[in-house]
């Protein structure tokens, strides 16, 4: 939960446009708490209508929750200002005109919508510019913490692009009734007959259309078809596994019946150039470096910084 929190500080505080409009009287629920510290992260206070504007764009989160995401906030914010990272007019008005565009709202409407939820234009740009310079603190903290190593790459494109096996097989299947000893024995003694008369030089097929019992596969001569490690029943691919191609073996019980197999074949797939995955191998596994850095990094600037927490509200 630690690492969702650390992340809705870059996406949760912006006004989520596509939000429904806000209550009527928004305004005034809100003006009581105005003043009422709740924390402290440094000199900078955090407000109950801080976290109430907060909780009302996110309802699935707690009270708690959303004060750790304000904390978290500030303390990210005030990194960024000390180490001199500002937003310029250029950033702002071109984030601004994105997600006007992308919320398809005209300017009259736009301004509609913020009179709505008790803001202005002013506040919605001063949220916009702390929003950005968030995003640029996240990225300035990680940028020079990140490092790939290619035994990292082998190991992941290995661990994710192993060579491939599959199985092509055919089955014969025999149902004896399981509260019955005499059919059980009945269908051990039929599987055996078949097994030697398969072994002997009977096709297979003609065997599976006499006695198998797999409607599925009967009239193609009981061929199932082909599978990777993983996707036949774990008794079968245990079987299968120690059989040749070519080569007749069981009875196999699973619980479906018994199960008389033939391997048709094995083969092994190589996986993709490593040439051909690296990119995509760079980016996943960049991203979740950064999400590891930007949790070591947010508990650093917590264990440097003195957070008071005040449960009567300050």
């Amino acid at each position: 939960m630690r690492k969702l929190l650390f992340f809705l500080i870059i996406f949760s505080l912006i006004i989520p446009l596509a939000s429904p409009w806000a209550a009527e009287g928004t305004r005034e629920a809100d003006a009581w708490v105005v003043d009422k510290v709740v924390a402290r992260v440094g000199p900078e206070p955090v407000t109950q209508r801080e976290i109430d504007s907060l909780l009302r764009d996110n309802p699935d989160l707690t009270r708690q929750e959303g004060l750790d995401l304000l904390i978290d906030r500030k303390l990210v914010l005030s990194w960024a200002r000390d180490n001199g990272l500002a937003v310029s007019s250029g950033e702002l008005e071109k984030a601004e005109s994105s997600i006007l565009e992308n919320s398809s709202m005209s300017e009259e409407t736009f301004e509609e919508f913020l009179s709505s939820r008790g803001q202005d234009r002013q506040d919605f740009e001063n949220d916009l510019k702390e929003q950005i310079l968030l995003r640029k603190a996240l990225a300035a903290a990680v940028r020079t913490r990140v490092r790939l190593t290619e035994e990292e790459l082998k190991e992941s494109y290995e661990e994710i692009h192993p060579p491939t096996e599959t199985i092509s097989i055919k089955h014969i299947l025999l149902k004896p009734d399981p509260a019955s000893p005499e059919s059980e024995a009945a269908a051990m003694d039929l599987a055996s007959r078949i097994i030697e008369q398969a072994r002997e030089g009977v096709p297979f097929e003609s065997l599976a259309r006499k006695h198998s019992m797999d409607e599925a596969s009967v009239s193609k001569g009981g061929d199932l078809g082909t599978f990777r490690k993983g996707e036949l029943l774990p008794e079968l691919e245990s079987a299968a596994m120690t059989l040749e191609p070519g080569q007749v073996g069981g009875p196999v019980r699973t619980r479906l019946g018994l199960h008389i197999l033939k391997l048709k074949d094995r083969t092994i797939s190589d996986p993709p150039p490593f040439s051909a995955v690296e990119d995509q191998l760079r980016s996943t596994l960049t991203a979740e470096k950064s999400r590891e850095v930007q949790e070591e990094w947010l508990w650093e600037l917590k264990d440097s910084t003195h957070i008071e927490i005040f449960s009567n509200g300050g």
